[in-house]
């Protein structure tokens, strides 16, 4: 009888089993289903509000719309004028803290960061998940404390290969390039200026980016105050 039973009780523990790993599986292709297109209309509605905001700002400041406006939206550096780019070629950019430093890094230039990278925002991440950042912490008032907090040092000219997210990408380095020290900016980076449709890290295939970065210092090329 209890032979019995065992063998009676085993397909139903193998069938609560399976149903918990498919349920697992589920979640997870869930948080990334239709991942693609949902990036690429997270970043849509990204540059349609920069658009709106940098429109009604020259509208109503004319030359003098940059200092009532914090959004700005620009061009990847690798187009080249004789290019028609496209809306993925360009990124947005909203301002957090404005810097008080005159000039700003050139492509062949070193720079000091704080920075923290994240994903568009899902439901197990309303923040966006955390891909990468400068800080003890991954706690954004930790990463960009006003003292004691630790800085990245990278070339703007170190563009991250498809298989490591060690260096800039081309949407950070854009940025960088029109950064003063002291300015904090949340920048919104599609996936063409990103990884693309690699997988990198934590980091899927199709991913916007959302990378908030600081910039401390910058040099100009052949010194730097440490190895990079």
């Amino acid at each position: 009888m209890k032979r019995f039973l065992f063998f009676l009780t085993l397909p139903l523990l193998l069938l609560l089993g399976l149903t918990s790993c498919s349920e697992n599986v589920n979640d997870e292709d869930t948080e990334y289903q239709d991942w693609k297109q949902r990036n690429e209309a997270f970043f849509r509605e990204k540059m349609d509000i920069a658009k709106a905001s940098v429109a009604a700002a020259r509208a109503q400041y004319g030359e003098d719309w940059e200092a009532h406006c914090n959004y700005r939206i620009y061009r990847s550096f690798a187009v080249t004028d004789a290019t028609d780019p496209a809306k993925v070629d360009s990124i947005c950019v909203e301002i957090v803290e404005r810097g008080t430093g005159s000039g700003s890094p050139q492509y062949t230039d070193s720079v000091d960061i704080n920075y923290l990278r994240r994903l568009m925002p899902t439901e197990q991440y309303p923040q966006g998940r955390t891909t990468g950042h400068s800080g003890f912490t991954v706690k954004p008032e930790d990463i960009f404390a006003a003292q004691n907090a630790p800085t990245l040092g990278r070339r703007v000219n170190a563009i991250t290969s498809v298989s490591t997210a060690s260096g800039l990408t081309y949407g950070e380095s854009t940025a960088l390039q029109h950064m003063c020290i002291g300015d904090r900016w949340r920048i919104y980076i599609p996936s063409r200026m990103a990884f693309g449709t690699n997988v990198t890290g934590v980091t899927p295939a199709h991913s916007t980016l959302i990378s908030e970065i600081r910039l401390c210092a910058f040099y100009r090329a052949g010194y730097s105050v440490r190895p990079l």
